[in-house]
């Protein structure tokens, strides 16, 4: 809660004086969330056993 006291009326004062920065920072923030989505998913896939695993583990 402290943290968007403290940051919301900075954010504001920036806006006002450089838009730009807030731009940009929007535009990192987007690249690093859709990046690590990216990494759990692919993550998530190699680490869900395939079906072949799956049916090699139940004949032995």
């Amino acid at each position: 809660m402290l943290d968007t006291a403290v940051l919301l009326p900075f954010l504001l004062v920036k806006a006002q004086s450089d838009p730009l920065t807030i731009v940009i920072t929007v535009v990192v923030v987007a690249v690093i969330t859709i990046a690590q989505w990216l990494v759990v998913r692919r993550q998530r896939r190699n680490d869900a056993p395939s079906q072949e695993t799956s049916a090699q583990h139940h004949s032995d």
